[in-house]
């Protein structure tokens, strides 16, 4: 930058200069204003000179005065637009001596046209047109002023000394090619500026997409370290021959697990939440995965509450959780269902997460803890929801031993475990939530069906739902029969 450039920039408005654009009319307004200042100077000697202190070269001297306080005012205001047109109100009200050194023929209205271009180039194009209208107008008026014969302006005209006339024109002239020259140049740099900004976007915007692949490319390999260890969907189908599991990630990589293991007659089956979504949410899915196989086959025999208890433990002690203030509160949500295929009792334990059994007929549910059970009928089936213990595998405020539900099942019984990604799924006419009530009466509707089939419209429902909505959590359903 010269020092001209830092010099006008000195008079540019502070907010002004926060935007390229509005710095560059700011900088163009100021040059403008010292560069009409440094050309009238001369004129004003020669007009003085010429006719003395009349009453229109009196009004040029003063408003030359007033220029630059309004610089000054630009200065300390971002007030450009409303200065631009004050101005041009003080210049323009000026040529009101027209109407008596020539009217139309009179070489002070070239003027009109110049300060209408000015408008135009410095403030906006509203303000350009008004003046350029007002110009019209004042030009129609003087018309029709000599065609009703009001004045002789030719006479006036040919009493003016042709050296006005000509520095009039040659002053006009030489004020509207200089700002229209600074204009461009100022414009120019600016487009260069614009030009080497998108090109360094550009670059920018390549090294991100390259990083965005090797990142999409390392979540990916997580994905398949995190897939290895999820139990394979024919281990699940060769304990209960009748199941369905619905994964649908939100990100490539989830928060959310299942884990299925078979220890003599005993199926432990659980479906899990982790904290958050992706990668964070993909760490604490291999913690509580590596947990789990450490837990369950060292406590087969211990309740489905016991083994919660457990893993809370493991996961407060290694996520260093303490109850302070500010600590991190990862963890996980999920149902636990431990299924004596021999006895044909189902024992479940639940944080924050229900389990969803659905009977055909009206035949009650037996269980250990009929006062943690809701039920909803349809279609001549009932569904019974088990109720989970309000506390999270993490720390927790009001920690207490998870309960045990012991639940004597029936032949062709069939149990859904879930997230609350399915049932939180905005979506609809209204954006709304999908709900538990709905995914109730959907299964109710569903579950005597072939759970391929059960998969394919769980899968199809909650699709339609979206219509187009963004995924908001992790999915992950699963149904088995006893």
């Amino acid at each position: 930058m010269n020092y001209i450039e830092k010099r006008l920039d000195y008079f540019v408005n502070k907010k002004d200069k926060l935007n390229p654009d509005m710095e560059r009319k700011g900088r163009f307004f100021v040059a403008s204003m010292l560069l009409l200042v440094v050309m009238a100077i001369p004129y004003t000697l020669y007009a003085l000179f010429e006719s003395g202190l009349s009453e229109e070269n009196f009004s040029l001297v003063v408003v030359l005065s007033v220029v630059f306080g309004i610089v000054l005012l630009y200065r300390k205001f971002p007030i450009r637009v409303p200065l631009v047109n004050f101005i041009t109100v003080i210049m323009m009200s000026m040529l009101y001596t027209t109407f008596f050194n020539g009217g139309l023929f009179s070489s002070d209205n070239i003027w009109c046209i110049v300060y209408s271009c000015w408008v135009f180039l410095v403030a906006n194009k509203k303000s350009g047109i008004f003046w350029f209208g007002f110009t019209i107008v004042y030009y129609v008026v003087v018309f029709y002023a000599e065609q009703i014969g009001l004045r002789d302006f030719k006479a006036d005209f040919f009493n003016i000394k042709s050296e006005l006339v000509f520095v009039n024109y040659f002053f006009s002239g030489m004020f509207l090619g200089l700002i229209i020259y600074l204009h461009e140049k100022g414009k120019d740099k600016y487009l260069n500026a614009l030009l080497l900004a998108k090109k360094d976007i550009e670059v920018k915007n390549k090294e991100l997409e390259v990083q965005k692949q090797n990142i999409v490319s390392s979540i990916t390999y997580a994905k398949r370290i995190q897939e290895a260890v999820f139990p394979q969907i024919e281990k699940i189908e060769n304990y209960f021959k009748d199941s369905f599991v619905l994964f649908k990630p939100r990100d490539i990589v989830s928060g959310y697990f299942y884990w299925i293991e078979k220890i003599e007659n005993k199926i432990f089956y659980i479906v899990a939440d982790c904290t958050g979504h992706g990668v964070p949410g993909a760490f604490m899915s291999l913690l509580g995965i590596s947990f789990l196989n450490e837990i369950v086959p060292k406590n087969s025999d211990a309740s489905a509450g016991v083994i919660l208890d457990q893993l809370r433990d493991k996961i407060k002690k290694t996520l260093k959780q303490k109850g302070e203030k500010n600590e991190a509160k990862d963890g996980m949500d999920l149902v636990l269902c431990v299924i004596d295929t021999e006895m044909k009792d189902l024992h479940y334990a639940g944080a924050n997460n229900p389990i969803y059994i659905v009977r055909s007929g009206n035949e009650m549910l037996e269980t250990s803890e009929p006062e943690m059970i809701r039920k909803m009928e349809e279609n001549n089936a009932v569904l019974f929801e088990i109720k989970p213990n309000r506390q999270p595998i993490a720390i927790y405020h009001k920690e207490k031993p998870f309960t045990t539900h012991k639940v004597k099942l029936l032949e062709n019984d069939v149990i859904y475990m879930f997230s609350d990604g399915y049932a939180d799924q905005f979506g609809g006419d209204d954006q709304r939530k999908f709900m538990s009530k709905n995914m109730k009466s959907l299964m109710l509707e569903v579950y005597s069906q072939d759970f391929s089939s059960q998969k394919q419209i769980f899968d199809q429902k909650i699709e339609d739902w979206k219509n187009g909505t963004e995924q908001v959590d992790d999915i992950l359903l699963g149904g088995i029969k006893i």
